[in-house]
Parts: C-alpha cells; structure tokens; sequence
C-alpha cells in the first residue's frame, strides 16, 4: 500500500497558452462572433474555442462573455428600432391619401403595441405622433 501513496505523480501537462493569451484568443472570438452576427452564448462560445463551460469559468471568463453578449444585444435592439421606424415612414409614405390609425401601422410592423413600448417606449410616442401628423395633414387638404 505504501508504494502505491509514495508512487511519483506525473507533471501536470503544461498549458499551452497563458491566462492573457487565452484573453486575447477568446476576444478575437467573440468579435468574430459579434461581426457575423452569431449569437454569443456560453455554449457557443465554447464549442468555438473547444472548452467546456467550466473551463471558462475556472478562468474567469464568463464576465468577458456576459459584456460582449450584452453589446451584441444593444446593437440587435438599435437596429431593430431602425427597422420598425423605417417600415413605419414607408406604411406612411404609401398611404399619403388616407387616414391612419395607430392600428394599422402595429398590424403593418407585425409587432404588438404594449410589446414595442416595454423595450422601445420612444418609439411608439414617435409613431403615436406621426399617425396624429400625417392624419392632420389629411385632414386639412379635406378640408380645403
């Protein structure tokens, strides 16, 4: 039994990078990730680098994942509120003659009014005004 306790243990396998390349390797990855528009998640992230989870989080990582992830969100939302704006001028702009109601522009985005107001409420006071704009304008040339 006790040569078996006193038996040499093997070297642990050197690592091939250290902490701050393995930093720099993961940041190169998840700009990539970010440029390309794929979606940065944990599992993602990983099976890029061919790690597990636990690998990333035993170096310290998963904060540096949570940011970039964070960032890639806020780019998805402004773009997504670029949309939404630009299809809404365009329903506008082609119904020049007629009347709008708020309706029928959330019907045309295919979106829910009380949804876009929870991650947007900009965005829908800016609708809200330019329906009560370009009906205005209706109006007033009916009028004449």
């Amino acid at each position: 039994m006790y040569q078996i306790n006193s038996k040499e243990h093997p070297k642990l396998v050197e690592h091939k990078y250290d902490l701050n390349e393995r930093k720099e390797i993961l940041l190169s990855k998840l700009e990539y990730m970010l440029n390309y528009k794929i979606d940065i998640t944990i599992e993602s992230i990983c099976k890029e680098m061919n790690i597990c989870p636990e690998t990333l989080r035993n170096w310290g990582f998963n904060s540096v994942v949570a940011e970039m992830k964070s960032k890639q969100k806020k780019i998805k939302l402004i773009k997504f509120k670029k949309n939404i704006v630009d299809s809404a001028n365009k329903y506008i702009n082609e119904n020049k003659d007629t009347m709008i109601s708020p309706t029928n522009i959330y019907e045309h985005l295919g979106v829910i009014r009380t949804v876009l107001w929870r991650s947007s409420p900009e965005i829908t006071k800016l609708l809200r005004q330019e329906v009560v704009q370009h009906n205005m304008k209706i109006r007033k040339e009916q009028s004449y």
